[in-house]
C-alpha cells in the first residue's frame, strides 16, 4: 500500500521503504510480539474523564487505522511526540507509559531498542499517505486554508526527504 501511495519520482523514499521492508521481514511474529494494534495511538486519540484524570480513567478512540503489526510499532507511534523532548522529561514520560504498557504486554522490553526504527517506518507511512491524499487535487483550485496547509506539508516533505536520503537502519 505504501509503495502504491508514493509518487514514482520519490526515489529516496522508495529505497528507504525497501530497506524498511527488509528489516520488517526479519522480525519475529509470535503472539507476544505481533497482533492487532491501534496504529494511530497518540494523545489526540485519548480522552480522560475530567473528574478522574488523576485516577487514570481514560478512553481510547479512532480505531479506523487498526491493523495487525508489531506491538512495538504502537509504542513508537505513541511515543514519537516525546522523542524530541529534553531527556529528563522524555525519560519520565516514557517510564510511566512503559510501566502501563508492560501491565498489558509484559514481553515488550526486548523491543524498546527498535522504537526508533518503527518511528522511521511511521514517517514513511505518513508521508506516503499524505502525498497520496494530495495527489488528485488541483492546487490551483485550493481555498486559502488548503494552500497554506500545502506550504506546511511541503516544508515537512523536505524534512522527511532529508531523512529518506539516509539509510533506514
Amino acid at each position: 500500500m505504501i509503495d502504491a501511495w508514493l509518487p514514482l519520482q520519490e526515489h529516496d523514499a522508495r529505497r528507504f521503504l525497501r530497506e524498511a521492508e527488509i528489516w520488517l521481514a526479519g522480525l519475529p511474529t509470535s503472539l507476544d510480539d505481533y497482533g492487532l494494534i491501534h496504529w494511530d495511538f497518540c494523545i489526540d486519540n485519548l480522552a480522560w474523564e475530567e473528574e478522574d484524570q488523576q485516577a487514570g480513567h481514560y478512553h481510547i478512540f479512532d480505531f479506523d487505522d487498526a491493523a495487525y503489526f508489531w506491538y512495538a510499532a504502537d509504542l513508537a507511534f505513541a511515543l514519537d511526540d516525546i522523542l524530541e523532548m529534553p531527556q529528563d522529561q522524555r525519560d519520565r514520560i516514557m517510564g510511566t507509559f512503559l510501566a502501563g504498557y508492560r501491565a498489558i504486554r509484559p514481553a515488550i522490553d526486548p523491543w524498546i531498542d527498535e522504537i526508533p526504527r518503527f518511528v522511521r517506518f511511521m514517517h514513511i507511512f505518513k508521508v506516503a499517505r499524505v502525498m497520496h491524499a494530495l495527489a488528485p487535487a488541483d492546487p490551483a483550485l485550493d481555498p486559502l486554508w488548503m494552500a497554506e496547509l500545502r506550504i506546511k506539508f511541503e516544508k515537512w516533505f523536505a524534512e522527511m526527504r532529508a531523512l529518506f536520503a539516509k539509510s533506514f537502519c
